[in-house]
């Protein structure tokens, strides 16, 4: 009976671990860089510690992953143990259940729901995730030397995205704006960044023949009139030898 006891003790220890993974995969996935770069650069510790294992992302997700499967096979394997000692042979099938339950709603669904974009959550784990990673580098690199070898057998890392585009980028100022964070005009002007670079020199430039000059020795009177004619509030000033 006592082991029993504290079978599931270690189940609901498992469980919370699961979730600690799995909260903390989603605020790592989540962070934004330059909010983490910017802390750290004012001499936030936690950020200096996220910042660097933001380098490698791949293997910190890599090591919560490894750690999150090791501890839901664990907590599964015990939960079967104990189901089949109080239930007998229908044991495994109730175990199998209640744990498929428990770990969608609890380690799963929950956890990452209150991870994601949690900035704060994301630099109280960086020691963890640290420490989580250096545990696990040997497995990390036997898991990623395997993961690299077969995305090069079907061409993956050529076809690998930039981690933001300039979509993306727009696909956010949109989401800004429709929820009032951003203003309007502040879309269209980072908007007009991203056309800038595309934009030809002869989309923009004012042929020699149709530039409206004006002579050193012009009045500000002749400025005004020319202003009025010709629309222009600029006008280049020349001086004949």
């Amino acid at each position: 009976m006592l082991w029993i006891i504290v079978g599931i003790a270690v189940i609901v220890f498992l469980v919370f671990l699961s979730a600690f993974f799995s909260c903390s995969e989603m605020a790592f996935v989540s962070i934004n860089r330059a909010v983490v770069r910017d802390k750290a650069s004012r001499g936030d510790r936690r950020a200096r510690i996220l910042d660097e294992l933001l380098q490698n992302p791949d293997n910190v997700i890599s090591a919560i992953v490894i750690g999150n499967n090791l501890v839901n096979i664990f907590a599964a394997i015990i939960a079967g143990a104990v189901a089949t000692e109080v239930f007998g042979n229908i044991g495994i099938g109730i175990a199998t259940f209640v744990m498929l339950l428990v770990v969608i709603i609890f380690s799963e669904v929950t956890p990452k729901s209150l991870g994601i974009r949690n900035e704060e959550l994301a630099l109280r784990v960086a020691r963890s995730l640290s420490v989580i990673t250096k545990v696990f580098h040997p497995l990390v690199v036997l898991v990623m030397s395997v993961s690299n070898f077969l995305t090069d057998l079907v061409g993956g890392r050529e076809h690998r995205k930039n981690v933001v585009t300039e979509e993306e980028i727009m696909a956010m100022m949109r989401l800004g704006e429709a929820e009032g964070t951003i203003q309007r005009d502040e879309t269209e002007m980072v908007n007009d960044v991203f056309e800038f670079d595309e934009t030809r020199a002869y989309e923009i430039y004012t042929p020699k023949e149709k530039i409206v000059f004006l002579h050193e020795n012009d009045t500000v009177e002749d400025l005004i009139k020319k202003s009025i004619e010709t629309g222009f509030s600029r006008f280049p000033v020349y001086k004949k030898d």
